[in-house]
C-alpha cells in the first residue's frame, strides 16, 4: 500500500497480536489461581491490593516485550525494513501498553467471573478489537461498515502509531491519536480491575 512492502505492513499487527493474548493470558492464570485458592492468600499479605494486582499487570507487560524484540529481529531476516531506535521504542511502548489494557481487562473479568470458563472471553475481547482495525489493509480498502467500526475501535489508532515507523515516518498527527487510545483504554481498564479486586472479599 503507498508502495511499502507488504511485510512492514502487517508485521507491527505482531505487537498488536502479542499484546492481546500475553495480558488475555493474564486474566486466565488469576483464575486458575482464584479456583485454587491461592489468590485469596495473596489478598491476605500485609500490602496494598493495587500493589498484588500492579505486580501480575507489571509481569505481563514486561513479558510481550520478549516476543516484540524476536518479531522484529526475525522480520529483519526476511526483509523487514528497520524502523530507526525512535520506531522500535514505539513499538515496544504499544505492544506493553495494550498487554496492559488486556491484562487488566482480563483480571478484571478473571475477578468478576472467579472462574476459567470466563477464558474464552478473555481471549476473544482483544481478538475481535484487533479484527475490527486496520490489520491487513487501510481503511479505505475496507468494507463500508468494517470502515465505521475501524475509525471508532481505539486498536487502529493505536495500530497506526506502531505501524508508521515500518511503512513511512514517526509522525505527530499519528503519533497522538494512538497515545491518547492507549492512555484511555489503560485508565478504563485500570479502573475495572481496581474496582473489582476492590469487591474480592463480597459473596
Amino acid at each position: 500500500f503507498g508502495g511499502s512492502d507488504y511485510l512492514n505492513w502487517i508485521l507491527p499487527v505482531g505487537f498488536i497480536q502479542s499484546a492481546a493474548f500475553t495480558g488475555a493470558a493474564t486474566g486466565v492464570n488469576l483464575a486458575r489461581d482464584i479456583e485454587s485458592g491461592w489468590f485469596d492468600r495473596m489478598l491476605l499479605a500485609p500490602a496494598p491490593r493495587w500493589v498484588v494486582l500492579g505486580g501480575m499487570i507489571a509481569s505481563s507487560a514486561t513479558r510481550v516485550l520478549i516476543p516484540a524484540v524476536l518479531l522484529v529481529v526475525i522480520g529483519m531476516a526476511f526483509g523487514l525494513t528497520w524502523p530507526g531506535f525512535a520506531g522500535f521504542v514505539i513499538s515496544l511502548i504499544g505492544a506493553a501498553g495494550l498487554a496492559t489494557v488486556m491484562a487488566f481487562w482480563s483480571c478484571g473479568l478473571a475477578m468478576k467471573f472467579r472462574s476459567q470458563d470466563a477464558a474464552p472471553l478473555m481471549q476473544s475481547s482483544g481478538f475481535m478489537l484487533m479484527q475490527l482495525s486496520a490489520v491487513y489493509a487501510p481503511i479505505a480498502l475496507l468494507a463500508g461498515w468494517m470502515q465505521h467500526v475501524a475509525r471508532v475501535n481505539p486498536f487502529t489508532y493505536v495500530l497506526d502509531a506502531v505501524r508508521a515507523p515500518y511503512i513511512g515516518s514517526i509522525t505527530w498527527n499519528v503519533l497522538w491519536p494512538g497515545l491518547l487510545a492507549l492512555s484511555g483504554m489503560i485508565a478504563a481498564a485500570a479502573w475495572f480491575a481496581f474496582w473489582r479486586i476492590g469487591r474480592m472479599n463480597e459473596a
